[in-house]
């Protein structure tokens, strides 16, 4: 059985970057303050990227979760898809214990090597390497 998970990659970034800011933002979330333009503005960055990359990489199946309600249903559909033969995923969902980690793109090769679809900035230093039914995933947090 899945359980909610406790931590992700944005969360763990977070408390890398300030260990304050994480205990806050899990423990205190009416502290939170409101989005400035220039958080949107990422978000739609990142959003318009999301688009390109599935133009990259056509014909994929798009699991990406509506809400955080349904990110445990998202790894139950990953799973699936990945059992399916599905080739190429958005917003493919994994959970280990309980870490959730959500890739933009996952590609699976013919012979079980994942492709490109995960880049990588410069800025990240640490990798964690996590085999999944057949695909071999290469995860960066900085």
């Amino acid at each position: 059985m899945l359980q909610t998970h406790k931590i992700s990659k944005s969360l763990y970034i977070r408390g890398i970057q300030c260990i304050k800011s994480l205990y806050l933002h899990k423990n205190r979330p009416f502290l939170r303050d409101r989005l400035k333009a220039e958080q949107r503005a990422k978000f739609e960055r990142g959003h318009a990227i999301g688009i390109l990359a599935h133009q990259l990489f056509p014909g994929g199946l798009n699991l990406a979760p509506k809400s955080p309600s349904q990110y445990k249903q998202a790894v139950i559909k990953t799973a699936e898809a990945i059992a399916a033969g599905t080739k190429i995923i958005y917003e493919a969902s994994f959970q280990h214990q309980q870490s959730l980690i959500i890739l933009d793109i996952l590609q699976k090769k013919d012979d079980n090597r994942v492709g490109r679809g995960i880049t990588l900035p410069p800025s990240h230093t640490t990798v964690r390497t996590l085999v999944y039914g057949g695909f071999k995933l290469i995860l960066n947090f900085s």
